[in-house]
């Protein structure tokens, strides 16, 4: 039988005669727990036990460790996806302008207002559909001013953009 450490039980060490076939079980069980612990140790580069890590789960090549994440995250890219678009450039500037200045006029009040980077976030994605849909698909300059449907990554640059902005003073 190998040695279990003492920080595995909990009960007083006991002579050989006394161990039964469900404390070896147990010894063995802790052991595989103990490399297992070592391994993902070594797998994610931390020191601690993360509560969130699914440890059925580690696949780290395609798939996050974690299933709050692989729910909400796609594992594939796609490169053919427009994400620096003339439409993310607008509303994110547009942001970058807007939210500071209604900060700054409403931080004489009291009290003061401050609006922060989700309002950018929850209100940039209806106005970047509504762009998708109303502005027509012309080029001009060689630039197209509707190249398609509004995609994720143009979503998260502008609400990036505007975060930057809204955020820079706290």
């Amino acid at each position: 039988m190998s040695e279990v450490p003492s920080h595995y039980t909990l009960e007083p060490e006991r002579a050989p005669s006394q161990i039964s076939r469900s404390d070896e079980k147990h010894a063995d069980e802790a052991a595989l727990k103990h490399h297992a612990d070592e391994e993902i140790a070594a797998l994610t580069g931390t020191e601690f036990e993360d509560p969130n890590l699914d440890k059925q789960h580690l696949v780290f090549e395609d798939d996050s460790p974690y299933p709050e994440v692989r729910s909400a995250v796609a594992n594939t890219d796609d490169p053919e996806m427009p994400v620096s678009t003339l439409r993310a450039w607008i509303i994110g500037i547009i942001w970058a302008m807007l939210i500071p200045g209604v900060n700054q006029f409403f931080f004489f009040k009291f009290p003061s207002v401050t609006v922060t980077g989700i309002v950018a976030q929850l209100l940039s994605f209806p106005i970047g559909q509504a762009a998708a849909a109303w502005v027509p698909d012309w080029t001009i300059f060689g630039i197209r001013l509707n190249p398609g449907p509004f995609t994720v990554k143009e979503h998260v640059l502008i609400t990036v953009r505007a975060l930057i902005c809204t955020e820079g003073y706290n």
